[in-house]
């Protein structure tokens, strides 16, 4: 069986207010497939 490899990205994203989320998380969003993030339930 082949394993597939990819890249796993931690980012911030600010101190709640989404117009202040970094440019650089802004960016890996944008380019990556799948996003997991914690429920705020």
């Amino acid at each position: 069986m082949k394993r597939k490899t990819g890249k796993l990205y931690g980012i911030g994203v600010g101190p709640g207010d989404p117009e202040l989320i970094p440019l650089k998380s802004v960016r890996i969003l944008k380019g990556v497939d799948i996003v997991f993030a914690a429920s705020s339930s």
